[in-house]
């Protein structure tokens, strides 16, 4: 299911996008491009994920059933200016590191730091197609790209890409 400043979309205005899905072994996840920095994210981004965790139970329902929930977010600009690392993973933990649950996380991938050449791991794979996915050619992929998800990825690019033309062309 997909949206956009919750309504379906096929294309995303300048704002932000927001992606939900339910994967086969039934966790959620809520994927977020953010275009704009603002002085209340950190607390949209813990509601948001509150939210959806706890949309999961409906009267008479037990915790037990409580599937992991993971929120991912896609920062346009720097959210915290003061760290150099461009990937960062929160869990619910005490003081001392230990977890309360292991379900799920939010991670925060924050575009503008991220300017390595050679990708070396997977998170860095995704990030460099987030980051310069709209100036790949599908035809000629660069070597980096040539995995089955990435192939995948381009066409889904590609197909948001044809629809956007032919809005505007109506």
């Amino acid at each position: 299911m997909y949206f956009c400043n919750r309504s379906p979309i096929t294309y995303c205005p300048k704002i932000d996008c927001v992606f939900k899905a339910r994967d086969s072994q039934d966790r959620l996840y809520q994927i977020e491009i953010q275009l704009t920095r603002y002085a209340h994210l950190p607390s949209r981004i813990i509601y948001n994920w509150a939210d959806i965790y706890s949309q999961q139970l409906k009267s008479g329902k037990e915790y037990h059933e409580l599937r992991p929930t993971y929120s991912i977010w896609l920062l346009a600009e720097n959210l915290l200016v003061d760290d150099n690392a461009y990937i960062h993973h929160y869990k619910m933990r005490d003081e001392q590191g230990r977890t309360l649950t292991s379900h799920g996380g939010i991670w925060l991938l924050e575009l503008k730091k991220f300017n390595a050449i050679q990708v070396e791991t997977e998170d860095q794979r995704w990030l460099k197609f987030f980051k310069d996915g709209d100036r790949l050619n599908d035809e000629d992929l660069p070597d980096w790209m040539i995995t089955q998800e990435m192939k995948q990825a381009m066409s889904t690019l590609s197909t948001f890409s044809e629809k956007e033309q032919q809005y505007y062309q109506y």
